[in-house]
C-alpha cells in the first residue's frame, strides 16, 4: 500500500511543472529544529534519468 499525502490543490504542481521548477532551481532547504534553534541546510536536487524520482545528496 502506497500511501500519498493529501496537498491542497492550491499547492499541487503537476510532474511537469515539478520537473521544470527543480530543473530552474535545483536547490533545497530543509528546515529542522531542536529546543535551541532552527537550522536551514541547503541541498541540491537533481535527476539521474527520466524516472519520476527526484534524488537529493
Amino acid at each position: 500500500m502506497t500511501l500519498c499525502p493529501y496537498v491542497p490543490p492550491t499547492y499541487r504542481a503537476d510532474d511537469t511543472a515539478a520537473r521544470a521548477m527543480i530543473r530552474d532551481w535545483p536547490l533545497a532547504s530543509v528546515i529542522t529544529h531542536d529546543q535551541r534553534a532552527l537550522a536551514a541546510t541547503q541541498t541540491p536536487l537533481f535527476f539521474e534519468t527520466e524516472a519520476p524520482e527526484v534524488l537529493s545528496h
